[in-house]
């Protein structure tokens, strides 16, 4: 999943890397289907991040949304009252979903040069 051409785009690095730096991830499964990823993540200073992954037949159905809602119940019971993500300003579509999500904070991190 994290190799498919509408996901990595948003990676900054190999899958590879990416899939090795999860702190906490979940399984988001869609009728017992692996749909993705929500990996939750303790912030420097604080707070929990969200990072999302979702393989592209389940993009565009409200999953990711869904799934980002629930990042948020989760860390809040976990006791972080500040919950982020920070998707590629690029990510357009990620944004507008992200931004529809009660409790989550978007900060939209541009890739650092030469990445």
């Amino acid at each position: 999943m994290l190799s498919e051409p509408s996901v990595a785009r948003w990676w900054w690095r190999d899958h590879e890397d990416v899939r090795d730096e999860f702190e906490d991830p979940q399984a988001i499964l869609v009728d017992g289907e692996l749909a993705g990823v929500l990996d939750i993540w303790v912030r420097d200073g604080g707070g929990a991040g969200l990072d999302i992954s979702l393989s592209t037949p389940f993009q565009d159905r409200g999953i990711g949304r869904r799934a980002m809602r629930l990042g948020v119940e989760l860390a809040n019971a976990r006791g972080h009252a500040r919950v982020t993500t920070d998707p590629e300003p690029a990510n357009v579509r990620a944004i507008r979903c992200y931004e529809s999500v009660e409790g989550l904070e978007v900060i939209p991190t541009a890739r650092p040069p030469g990445v």
